[in-house]
């Protein structure tokens, strides 16, 4: 039947079904539709937590209800290769995240249509920074993986992925918070880090301007900063999604410092700011916020290989010249892993002219059966019109408790 309604259920239509009680009941079509996703993803959950030996398994959906992000996560759908949908997917992005999905993200590059290599390598370079990055098209349109277009192409998108894995271990300590947040009633951690005064990131991973600094009252003009976006409350990042464009302008939101990822350049606060995109993504630290770095060697391709490499931290001060960072490791495969969350803080004595430094054991859980721990070889103190570099001859190994002090005279 070619018309609408033979092809598809109208949410009005009614629904039959059997009850627990074997009797038959009805509803509307729009009662039920998204539950039926719902019902399916805690069924596949159910099944790898129940029956594959504790493995987590990665299940993705697009149909979802309230709720689901605690199962399963989410893609956004067929889309178009069009720059339109590139900035809508930033914007839909933000709305999952606030709805519970760790991680989403939309079909890279356009599910339809062919991108030409300036929208697929400008998407590649935002893609690179979603919780969930996947580039994907139809079976029959062309190839448009990055390695199909010419190598300019290639060398932005490969800098940008790049930079994703190796700021990763950030993103994975978000989720662990972002579900320790989420459980009725908080976690002891969270209650914890609340009496003591202290925020943690992970009220959601992927957040907007808007969500993070409400309180600002430029941050809430939307048209103008809506497609710079925060992994938790610590890294912003401000990609070029317009078509023809080589710099970004983004607002440094006046209530905190910020710092040049690259260059540790401090930017002015409570100023728009801009910066050349054209072959990175221009990023941004956050004051206050301590950072870890985990490089990618150049012959490796997976977390796997990457999460015994040596590990370098930003410290990045505020205001107060203080830092606090964490970082969730455990084995990446089981749902009851084994587990280490490490704090770091950090304090500028500027009177004695030395670092204050403190990594310790925040909470763990079977930390012993770990097979190996990564260390910090480097720390990178970063303050205003400042920048001092601790290399470490004896690694610090993660779940390790140390105070140290390193003197200004020390340090490179």
């Amino acid at each position: 039947n070619k018309n609408l309604w033979g092809v598809s259920i109208c949410l009005n239509n009614q629904l039959k079904y059997v009850d627990e009680n074997n009797q038959v009941q009805t509803s509307l079509a729009r009662d039920s539709k998204d539950l039926y996703a719902h019902s399916m993803a805690q069924a596949t959950r159910s099944y790898y937590e129940n029956h594959t030996n504790k493995e987590r398994g990665f299940i993705l959906t697009r149909s979802n209800f309230a709720g689901t992000g605690k199962f399963v996560q989410h893609w956004l759908g067929d889309n178009d290769a069009n720059w339109s949908q590139l900035r809508q997917s930033i914007v839909s992005s933000y709305e999952y995240s606030m709805f519970g999905f760790t991680q989403v993200g939309p079909d890279i590059c356009g599910f339809f249509d062919q991108p030409d290599p300036e929208l697929c390598m400008r998407w590649q370079q935002v893609g690179a920074f979603y919780t969930f990055s996947r580039n994907h098209n139809e079976l029959s349109a062309p190839a448009q993986e990055p390695t199909q277009f010419d190598d300019q192409y290639v060398q932005v998108m490969k800098t940008a992925m790049r930079t994703r894995y190796e700021l990763l271990p950030n993103l994975y300590t978000t989720m662990f918070f972002t579900s320790a947040n989420s459980r009725m009633g908080g976690s002891d951690l969270i209650n914890k880090l609340i009496e003591r005064g202290e925020r943690h990131p992970g009220s959601s991973p992927f957040r907007s301007l808007t969500f993070e600094f409400f309180y600002e009252l430029e941050a809430l003009n939307g048209n103008s900063h809506e497609y710079q976006f925060f992994w938790g409350d610590y890294l912003m990042f401000t990609p070029i999604v317009h078509q023809g464009d080589k710099e970004v302008t983004a607002f440094m939101p006046a209530s905190a410092y910020w710092y040049d990822y690259y260059t540790f350049k401090q930017i002015p606060s409570g100023t728009k700011y801009t910066a050349n995109g054209e072959e990175k993504v221009p990023i941004y630290i956050r004051g206050g916020k301590t950072i870890v770095k985990q490089s990618l060697k150049e012959d490796e391709t997976t977390t796997v290989e990457q999460r015994v490499n040596d590990i370098t931290l930003v410290v990045s001060f505020d205001a107060e010249n203080t830092s606090t960072g964490y970082l969730y490791y455990d084995d990446g495969q089981t749902v009851d892993s084994a587990f280490v969350l490490t704090r770091f803080g950090s304090f500028m004595n500027v009177e004695n002219q030395v670092y204050e430094f403190k990594m310790e054991v925040e909470e763990k859980n079977k930390m012993g059966d770990l097979e190996f721990l990564p260390e910090v070889t480097e720390i990178v103190f970063v303050s205003p019109g400042q920048v001092d570099v601790v290399k470490l001859d004896a690694g610090l190994v993660l779940g390790s408790e140390v105070e140290m002090e390193f003197p200004y005279e020390d340090v490179i």
